[in-house]
């Protein structure tokens, strides 16, 4: 809004009244009750006798609002002699796209609104078909997001496929792959990205997916996936997010100052610091310790970012210093909740059971085929593992790790498989 300067505001307002290129939209002046309530009148020749019934003051000034060549002039009329005193100027379509919305939005919800209904208000200004046009398609953008953000909340990154496949019946491919595009911008949903990544993964090698999922095209993957597949997750704002929801902004300083903001951890040496997978999955949270984890009921959501990091771990693996390859095995092994019981950091993933192993476990059968229980040992024998290697991950205050799942041959049959799947 501009507020003008340097005219005569009493002749310009004169001027929009007789103009036959300017519209009327309304007038509008405030009264109080004597209850103290406020009331709105939307015509001046009426406000009087309207304000008299209710037992309403008017205000000293009302609004005259007239739609002229693209922009919406607002008048300020002193009432008592009806002379304008000032004049403000929309001229920006998002301005005046806001005020046909606030405009709807009073002709829905108030009897006494300037027009009876909504077809009144745009049968008597066609002025504003364009804005309404463009007030549904963001509508429409706005609920497609949610809708898609909510799912991705209840099913995880790799339904990501199905929720648009979906989404795309119900709304059509530009609406989703708008809403889409919005989500990615606007960083607004932590397993996104990984989704994106999921599924153009699948892009030349699962036929019989897409198949299924045909209103995945070529062209909606080319225009909405592929484009973002190169991306990682930038989690910083994500994080701090929230860290302020359950701590306030002193937790979302904490947050940003200490925190890793991202899946992949390109330096082993920054695993010690971090705790291993299960202390970033705790800070990328927002949280500090798994009992807050709890306590802000953030299970699921913590089992996702659990799930992130093997993903974009083992996907760049083969790019990835040889660390990652000689110690995917101790890796592993940190998924074992009986690590994190009673030692000196106290983790708490004792009132969780089943958090880590159960859900890496399904992840590892769903997406390369491994069933968990084909490394159970013969008779459950535990097999050992290095307290000191666990060490590297941040996983401190263990003498020895006995284990009766044989996670050296798991880690051998998960290289071999994305060796294979690469030629």
């Amino acid at each position: 809004m501009e507020h003008l300067d340097g005219i005569h505001y009493e002749r310009f307002y004169r001027n929009l009244i007789t103009d036959k290129e300017a519209s009327l939209i309304y007038e509008g002046i405030e009264g109080e009750t004597e209850g103290g309530e406020t009331e709105t009148y939307y015509c001046f020749d009426d406000a009087t006798n309207d304000a008299y019934h209710d037992g309403a003051t008017l205000s000293e000034y009302g609004n005259a609002f007239y739609f002229k060549k693209g922009k919406i002039y607002e008048c300020i009329i002193y009432f008592e002699n009806a002379e304008c005193c000032g004049v403000n100027l929309y001229s920006d379509p998002t301005e005046i796209k806001d005020f046909v919305q606030e405009l709807l939005r009073i002709v829905e919800g108030d009897e006494t609104a300037p027009y009876v209904s909504r077809a009144d208000f745009l049968s008597e200004n066609p002025w504003t078909e364009d804005y309404v046009a463009e007030l549904k398609e963001d509508s429409l953008l706005s609920k497609t997001t949610e809708s898609l953000l909510n799912n991705l909340d209840k099913y995880g990154f790799s339904a990501l496929g199905v929720i648009l496949h979906n989404k795309i019946d119900e709304v059509g491919p530009e609406a989703t792959g708008k809403a889409i595009s919005q989500m990615v911008e606007e960083e607004m949903h932590y397993n996104l990205q990984t989704g994106i990544k999921h599924l153009y993964d699948k892009c030349g090698k699962d036929d019989a997916y897409f198949k299924k999922m045909y209103n995945l095209t070529d062209n909606f993957i080319e225009t909405y996936i592929q484009v973002y597949n190169n991306r990682l997750p930038k989690l910083e704002k994500h994080i701090a997010n929230r860290a302020e929801q359950n701590f306030g902004e002193p937790g979302a300083l904490w947050a940003k100052e200490n925190g890793y903001n991202g899946y992949l951890v390109k330096d082993p040496e920054d695993w010690a610091k971090l705790k291993g997978p299960v202390g970033l999955a705790i800070h990328l949270c927002g949280c500090k310790n798994f009992d807050q984890v709890i306590e802000n009921e953030s299970q699921q959501e913590f089992i996702k970012h659990f799930i992130n990091i093997f993903f974009f771990t083992l996907k760049e693996i083969g790019k990835l210093p040889s660390f990652y390859k000689e110690n995917l095995k101790t890796m592993l092994v940190t998924s074992i909740e009986a690590l994190y019981h009673g030692d000196e950091l106290n983790w708490g993933l004792e009132k969780e059971e089943g958090i880590l192993t159960h859900s890496l476990s399904a992840w590892l059968n769903s997406e390369y085929g491994l069933d968990f229980n084909n490394y159970i040992t013969e008779d459950q024998v535990p097999i050992s593992y290095s307290s000191e290697d666990l060490a590297l991950f941040g996983v401190n205050g263990i003498k020895s790790v006995e284990y009766p799942v044989d996670y050296n041959q798991m880690a051998a049959d998960l290289l071999a498989n994305i060796s294979g799947g690469k030629e």
